[in-house]
Parts: C-alpha cells; sequence; structure tokens
C-alpha cells in the first residue's frame, strides 16, 4: 500500500480514551495509529472529515477478529481509513514501513478474550515473503517492541501477572525477539512502538534508534 507522499506522516502512540488529548496536526496529514485503539470509531471517521488519512495498527486491547470485522465494514465506505494487515509493508516516498501488529496481554489469564491479541504466529515468515521486492525498509512500526527495544526491567505490575501465568514471561520475550528478527531481516535502521505507556528512546550497537511512544504521544517522520 502507498501512502499519499503529498502529505506528512505522523505516528501516534497507544490511544485507550485519550482521544481529547491527543495533539493532532491541523494540516491535512497521514495517521499512523500503533494500537489499542479506544474503539470510538466515530472518531476516526471524522479524522477522515478533517482532511487525514488514517491506518490502524491492532494492539493488546484491540480485540483481533471484533476489530478486523468492524472494519471490513467500512472498507470502501470511509475513504481514508485503512485496516492494516497483522503484517504489511507501507511505501512512503519510495520508503518501505514495515508494520506489524499485536502483542500479547499481561492480563490474558483473567481476561480469556485477550488470547488471541499477540502478533501473527508465522510473523517473520509474512515479513521474509513482502521483503522480496524493490523497496528499501527505513523504518519498522509495531504496537510492542523488538528485544534491543526494551527499556529496562519489567515492572512489579508486570510481575504479579507472571505469578499467575507461569507462561507469561517466556511469551512475552519471544515475541519480543521474533520482532527483532524482523526487525534485523528488513535492514531498517529505525524502530517506533507504543505498549509501554511511557516515552523513551535507546540506541543498540548498531546504531539502530528504538523509540517507545507514550499514550496519545504524536510523532512526526521526517
Amino acid at each position: 500500500m502507498t501512502i499519499n507522499s503529498s502529505k506528512p506522516l505522523f505516528i501516534i502512540g497507544d490511544v485507550h480514551e485519550s482521544y481529547d488529548q491527543i495533539e493532532l496536526p491541523i494540516d491535512p496529514s497521514n495517521l499512523l495509529f500503533v494500537g489499542d485503539l479506544g474503539g470510538n470509531w466515530t472518531w476516526y471517521e471524522s479524522l477522515i472529515e478533517q482532511g487525514h488519512e488514517v491506518y490502524l495498527l491492532r494492539g493488546n486491547h484491540d480485540d483481533a477478529e471484533m476489530f478486523k470485522d468492524h472494519m471490513r465494514a467500512h472498507i470502501g465506505i470511509v475513504t481514508g481509513l485503512y485496516l492494516l494487515d497483522d503484517v504489511e509493508l507501507l511505501s512512503y516516498k519510495n520508503k518501505g514501513i514495515l508494520c506489524i501488529s499485536g502483542a500479547i496481554s499481561i492480563d490474558r489469564i483473567i481476561a480469556p478474550e485477550r488470547n488471541k491479541t499477540g502478533i501473527a504466529f508465522n510473523a517473520l515468515t509474512l515479513v521474509q515473503e513482502l521483503l522480496n521486492g524493490d523497496l528499501d525498509v527505513d523504518l519498522m512500526v509495531s504496537h510492542t517492541c523488538p528485544t534491543r527495544g526494551h527499556g529496562g526491567k519489567q515492572s512489579k505490575f508486570y510481575d504479579s501477572f507472571c505469578y499467575e501465568d507461569e507462561s507469561l514471561d517466556q511469551d512475552v520475550k519471544k515475541e519480543m525477539l521474533i520482532l527483532q528478527k524482523c526487525f534485523d531481516i528488513s535492514k531498517s535502521t529505525k524502530s517506533i512502538f507504543g505498549h509501554f505507556h511511557r516515552s523513551y528512546q535507546t540506541k543498540d550497537k548498531q546504531d539502530r534508534i528504538y523509540t517507545c511512544l507514550d499514550i496519545s504521544e504524536v510523532f512526526e517522520v521526517i
């Protein structure tokens, strides 16, 4: 999918219910949301009316089937509102943006409806298939982070769920490792994600940049 290159591109962190806190650009722009969308589809449609084009990744709070079923009903009806596949390659100004939806919900043991929110089990294979073209990938955007993009120790809140869900930590680490492999083979130098509800940036030994967006944070892609 090709993004309108005549409009600037902004990436927006988790939304949840913070619609009024997001300082969106006034001029018509491309808006790429990293997930946890909050479910107020009318708000997203209002962005189209303002001249924006909207691209949606799925987060761990976005039910995979319900999300897709709802958005399928809008595809072709609401022009400018795009549901991204679990793994999708976008083109913007002749550069590739690798998008990977989903993340494991740490409360999956008490919220069974979130048992299937993780990244696609075959994400790595899908990425390898997408990268067979001539488009160079400049950026990877995902809901959760690659291994090297994690900003340190997990919180006590996370640890409390691990106590009840013995495989949680192992599964989360495996998911981040798959994302790291996707990032590595993409040969991108920049990774942007949300999920952790804080803002930070870090680099790895190869000087690749990992940027975590806080809730409602807006990041312009230069």
